[in-house]
């Protein structure tokens, strides 16, 4: 045989093993491994049931301060129609989502089973025996986490809240939704200190932030999480050494029995005559050196590193080793996943803030200190961040996101979503924010000066007669028209500046928004004109206009405008939502 045959052979042969190895991989992969569950479905109101969601504005529930300072937004409804909505505002713009979900502990959450929605309008209460419990919750939370993962940017992080009852069910369905690369940590929580109530004594004190990301590979090479920042504060400088501030390094540590010996050598007083050496432990597991070995040591004795004291200090070496701030290589420590352990940020914190805004106990049961989040916002270096919380609450989010603003000149923006059960987005969620913002009397009779801020407050709504995948013209028509808040809320231009029958103005910090909204066109050349008008005053103006397919034919109407970016609607409305429909 040939020595190019067998070439050719030993080649095929390669070939060969490799589609097999492909083949494993594959079949390894498609077999199942990891959650499942009776996927419940949910239902909702009948209003919501086949209609198109959308935003409206309650206007007399706008914050407005011409400070500078970020406009926030609170959206009153069910989360899942909110997501849907902010799918098309918000998609890929969230740098990062706190979720504080329903733990089902077996008291406090309530699903609609569509299946037996005659006998329970309101909902099943879930408690521990029920034997769909956990379906339940997870069918709950799959649809929103899948809705939220759309709107991460690529840098972007969720943070969620939960304790043991389903911490391992949620990290699975994690893993399913936002992949096990992404995966970033899980960190405990202290969430109380004192005694409960425990069959087998013992205090359950703690719960979790699972923490994923929605691209590992991205988030590396960013750098956008920093770390814990360092404490310097004990460095000084009192001989006004040149070198700038230092503080007194250790001389000891700690050596294992492979080592002993290393750096055990006599370190004598220049001054005096007294000669140290490093404590003879006869226990192997408490043996000491000196910190530096002795060519080191020598070096630093030359710079005027080594400092001898007058005094023995406590462990009996009157001398230590000068470590200069400028020594220090990062101002940035890694974090340590027990950081979230310090009594700063339990449960109990949540609640003193909440009666100190207030004047009354117990106005939301289990809040989340204010501390919390804002060390989980300040890990990330970035402070212009968008920051997303479907479970509101009562609103810490968005006052720790104000706090941290304040302490480092941040321009952080916050979304809140809150159902109105029992009045919790109105009288709480809102009214809280709105006291932080605005000023307001603490339990001691104290006035307490408001941050600033401005807030805009959109409820969900519904319109049409279908749902997005069959539509007819009379719902485009009317989406057209009532999309106005989803339109300026995906641009961050909030304020309504004009409203007629045939169009709408939006005008936001850098840029503004017009809206034609309507296929009568009667109108059109007063809203060139009123364009024209407020496009010089803005960086950049989008155009929105009723088209029933592309906006292009309108371009040459704006061709003398600067700045100006022509979209259409409704139809890029209907695409979005067309594409989580199945969610």
């Amino acid at each position: 045989m040939e020595k190019e045959e067998y070439e050719a052979q030993i080649k095929a042969l390669k070939e060969e093993i490799e589609l097999l190895k492909k083949k494993q991989t594959y079949e390894i992969k498609r077999q199942k491994y990891g959650l499942n569950w009776i996927d419940v479905p949910e239902a909702f109101e009948k209003d919501s049931e086949n209609k198109i969601p959308i935003l409206e504005e309650v206007k007399e529930k706008s914050i407005k301060n011409d400070d500078g300072k970020p406009t926030h937004i609170l959206i009153e409804g069910d989360n899942y129609h909110a997501l849907q909505c902010l799918n098309y505002t918000h998609k890929g713009k969230v740098d990062v989502i706190y979720i504080d979900p329903p733990y089902n502990t077996g008291s406090g959450f309530r699903y609609k089973d569509k299946r037996f929605i005659d006998k329970y309008p309101d909902g099943t209460n879930v408690d521990l025996n029920s034997p769909l419990r956990h379906s339940y919750w997870l069918s709950f939370m799959s649809k929103r986490l899948s809705l939220s993962k759309k709107l991460l940017s690529n840098n972007g992080i969720i943070y969620i809240s939960i304790d043991d009852n389903e911490l391992y069910s949620l990290k699975l369905l994690c893993d399913s939704i936002f992949d096990e690369s992404n995966f970033i940590g899980l960190f405990p929580r202290s969430t109380s200190s004192g005694e409960k109530t425990s069959i087998y004594n013992i205090n359950t004190n703690q719960d979790y932030v699972l923490t994923y990301c929605k691209n590992s590979d991205s988030l590396k090479k960013s750098h956008i999480i920093k770390g814990l920042v360092k404490d310097f504060k004990e460095y000084s400088n009192p001989d006004n050494d040149p070198k700038g501030p230092w503080k007194k390094d250790s001389n000891l540590i700690k050596i294992d029995a492979g080592r002993y010996g290393y750096a055990r050598y006599g370190i004598t007083n220049p001054k005096t005559g007294v000669t140290y050496y490093p404590p003879v432990y006869y226990d192997e597991n408490n043996r000491k050196q000196w910190h530096y070995v002795e060519d080191t040591f020598n070096k630093f004795l030359k710079e005027g590193k080594v400092i001898f004291e007058s005094e023995e200090r406590k462990n009996g070496y009157a001398f230590f080793i000068k470590k200069y701030l400028s020594e220090a290589k990062k101002d940035t420590s890694n974090i340590s996943s027990l950081f979230l352990l310090s009594n700063e940020f339990q449960n109990g914190n949540g609640t003193k803030e909440l009666k100190e805004i207030f004047n009354i106990g117990n106005t939301f049961p289990y809040a989340k200190p204010t501390t919390l989040i804002q060390e989980l916002e300040k890990i990330i270096s970035n402070k212009n961040l968008t920051i997303l919380d479907f479970f509101a609450g009562s609103g810490t989010t968005l006052h720790a996101t104000m706090k941290l603003n304040e302490e480092d000149g941040g321009n952080r923006q916050c979304i809140l979503v809150q159902l109105n059960e029992n009045n919790i987005c109105e009288e709480v969620t809102y009214e809280r924010n709105r006291r932080v913002m605005q000023g307001y009397t603490n339990s001691k009779g104290e006035q307490i000066p408001g941050l600033g801020n401005s807030l805009k407050y959109y409820k969900t709504a519904f319109i049409g007669q279908n749902n997005c995948k069959n539509a007819n013209d009379d719902d485009r028509t009317e989406l057209a028209k009532k999309a106005g808040c989803l339109l300026s809320l995906g641009e961050n231009t909030l304020d309504e500046i004009c409203s007629t029958e045939y169009y709408q103005l939006f005008t936001g910090s850098k840029e503004a928004t017009a809206v034609y909204f309507t296929d009568d066109y009667e109108k059109f050349d007063e809203f060139k004109e009123k364009v024209a008008e407020l496009a010089p005053k803005f960086k950049k103006t989008f155009v929105y206009i009723f088209a029933w397919s592309s906006a292009d034919d309108f371009a040459y109407e704006f061709e003398d405008i600067p700045n100006i970016q022509i979209k259409a609607i409704p139809l890029p409305i209907l695409e979005i939502y067309k594409s989580i429909y199945n969610v």
